[in-house]
């Protein structure tokens, strides 16, 4: 994983349920991350 997406992981970690995040939402959620930063 590139070294600047650790924080979007770090984030998304704290603000979703991993347990419960399918791997389409993990997906826009980093891509949403990229797009704003």
């Amino acid at each position: 994983m590139p070294k600047s997406w650790e924080a979007k992981v770090t984030a998304t970690k704290e603000a979703k349920n991993l347990e419960k995040l399918t791997l389409d939402e993990l997906i826009n959620s980093l891509l949403t991350h990229e797009m704003k930063g």
